[in-house]
């Protein structure tokens, strides 16, 4: 029985059943480490032990025993085959069965895996990252998380085919492979709506994914093409209307006055006059001396 003083002339009397009781809670893990059968990835499932052992202030010895527990099937096989010496020092016993289940063939093999892996058709974005995520752990599991972050990044955006898409996302400078597929559905969903609203023919489209290539923003090669398109519509407008010199005189003055009237330049917004014999634009550009209007 012990006697604990309190404040205000008080004592507590505790039985020695109570702090056994007391001591055994305290001695109980916080966290238990889950189990591992020598099936799943050994440098994932070590790194869960060891963190779960640090949580609970495990020292070495604390380490073996709840390694003995928790190892099943295959894996517990393994360390029961250890020998007596490797089994009492959790070093080596880590060791020996990282050299068991997670051999230098088969990390060879997972870094083959990992180059040689490509995004197939149906394959979302998200699930093609988290495949190169989970390939470059089981490939370089002695490499820093950052190190590992930019081999995958690097892997990723070297997969994005469309021009426009790859350079969009590259120019946002993503630091993370979530950062990355965020940027590329964004980039998917834009291009996919101004496909929608403005569909270009094949020729076009090849134009802008080559102006991308060369080094110029995707949108710049759009503006250019909305350029092309507008002094085609308003060339196919010129054309329709009727010949300066038919007719009288005085067909071709009225036919001459409408077209100012009701012709508006698509660059300065003025009327009057078709962008091709714009002073405003012909400045801007650099020509030398621009047509009257």
């Amino acid at each position: 029985m012990l006697l604990f003083n309190l404040s205000f002339g008080k004592s507590l009397v505790v039985t020695s059943g109570v702090v056994g009781r007391i001591s055994e809670m305290a001695s109980r893990p916080l966290v238990l480490p889950d189990t591992y059968s020598g099936e799943g990835n050994w440098s994932q499932w070590i790194y869960h032990f060891e963190s779960v052992a640090e949580v609970n202030e495990w020292d070495d010895a604390k380490k073996i025993m709840w390694l003995k527990v928790r190892l099943t099937g295959r894996a517990q096989m393994a360390f029961q085959h250890l020998s007596d010496t490797v089994r009492d020092s959790y070093a080596d016993s880590k060791t020996a069965l990282k050299e068991r289940f997670e051999p230098a063939s088969q990390i060879e093999r997972y870094r083959a895996e990992f180059e040689s892996r490509r995004k197939r058709k149906a394959e979302g974005w998200g699930d093609y990252a988290e495949d190169l995520r989970t390939l470059v752990e089981k490939a370089y599991p002695s490499l820093q998380e950052e190190a590992r972050v930019q081999m995958a990044l690097s892997h990723y955006l070297r997969q994005i085919e469309e021009p426009m898409i790859a350079f969009s996302v590259k120019q946002k400078r993503p630091k993370s492979l979530d950062e990355a597929v965020s940027a590329t559905l964004e980039m998917e969903s834009y291009q996919t709506g101004l496909k929608t609203v403005l569909p270009f023919e094949e020729k076009p489209q090849k134009e802008l994914e080559v102006a991308v290539i060369r080094g110029q923003s995707p949108q710049d090669g759009l503006i250019q093409q909305l350029v092309q398109r507008l002094e085609k519509i308003e060339l196919e407008l010129s054309a329709s209307m009727p010949e300066r010199g038919e007719g009288s005189a005085e067909k071709e003055r009225q036919v001459t006055q409408g077209r100012g009237r009701s012709t508006t330049c698509w660059y300065c917004g003025r009327r009057g006059h078709l962008s091709r014999e714009c002073f405003k634009k012909q400045r801007e550009q650099g020509n030398s001396r621009p047509s009257a209007h």
